[in-house]
């Protein structure tokens, strides 16, 4: 799933990364925004379309909504690739609306109830990727009221999903999703973004649509649990996390190398120590939701 990722570019910064990644982009209409390293459901962000950034709601709103006050986004922040295709939820933006999400990197969590531990993924060049997206757009009466704005002056809401498909087998460890990564000029990402595709059916969604670790590419690392909370808004966030233990400025040492040196004073050190008690859980609002399998109720 991708419940949570950062984006440390800003309006200004992300021209030449996009550029970077040779992907046009149109700068004359750019909306403001700054980097984000905590990014969760229902916040706005900048998505891409059409050769375009757009700032639109994370939880995708259907454009057949009459009241906002009763959408649920932080139930569609994540569509499944293998039900795209075929639910009526989905199926309108698959054919008319898909996008793209420029991010620095995404989170995960692994572990035991209680116990999880925040990884970061992200390109081992610090590049932006890309994960594949769906967007909708729901037209406002002048008189209507929503809980953003009670005044009522909003026209259009704009909102967006991100798409998942099962976890390669070197990430099913982590989780067993994982969100859709398209490379810029690929043939996934033209086909993905072509304006004049207008159906898919199962295979080729499969086959477009299949997360993808490239090893030489990608890495992941354990990062600080203070990113649990969607308050936490800093760069350290998506940094390497740096256990109480070492000194300032070091950074968390690798699993040393087995040998029966090292095991008997492993073993040694394990006999005299007695059992710690585990840290405190921090707050974990990226969950496993993803999008609702039951049918939409017709109106």
């Amino acid at each position: 799933m991708c419940g949570r990722y950062a984006l440390n570019l800003n309006s200004e910064t992300i021209v030449d990364e996009f550029r970077a990644r040779n992907v046009d982009l149109e700068a004359k209409q750019m909306p403001s925004f700054k980097e984000r390293y905590n990014v969760g459901p229902t916040q706005e962000v900048p998505v891409y379309h059409d050769s375009h950034l757009q700032l639109m709601k994370w939880g995708m709103i259907p454009f057949w909504t009459k009241d906002l006050n009763k959408a649920t986004p932080w139930k569609t922040f994540n569509a499944r690739a293998e039900s795209v295709f075929k639910s009526r939820l989905w199926k309108p933006s698959l054919n008319h609306k898909r996008c793209v999400v420029p991010i620095s990197g995404y989170y995960e969590w692994q572990g035991k109830k209680g116990e999880k531990t925040p990884y970061f993924i992200r390109r081992k060049d610090k590049k932006v990727m890309f994960l594949a997206g769906l967007f909708d757009m729901v037209e406002l009466k002048a008189d209507q009221k929503t809980k953003e704005d009670p005044d009522g002056e909003t026209q259009q809401l704009w909102s967006f999903t991100i798409i998942t498909g099962p976890a390669p087998k070197e990430l099913e460890w982590l989780h067993e999703r994982m969100p859709v990564v398209l490379e810029p000029n690929s043939k996934q990402w033209e086909s993905w973004l072509d304006p004049k595709r207008d159906s898919w059916s199962e295979d080729e969604i499969m086959d477009e649509l299949k997360p993808v670790w490239r090893e030489s590419e990608y890495e992941w690392y354990p990062v600080p649990k203070e990113v649990g909370n969607v308050q936490n808004n800093e760069k350290r966030l998506m940094e390497k996390a740096i256990p109480k233990s070492a000194p300032a400025g070091v950074a968390a040492a690798k699993k040393p190398k087995g040998g029966i040196d090292s095991f008997f004073k492993q073993k040694k050190e394990d006999d005299e120590t007695k059992p710690k008690r585990h840290l405190k859980r921090e707050e974990e609002s990226s969950n496993d939701l993803e999008a609702p399998q039951k049918k939409v109720k017709k109106e």
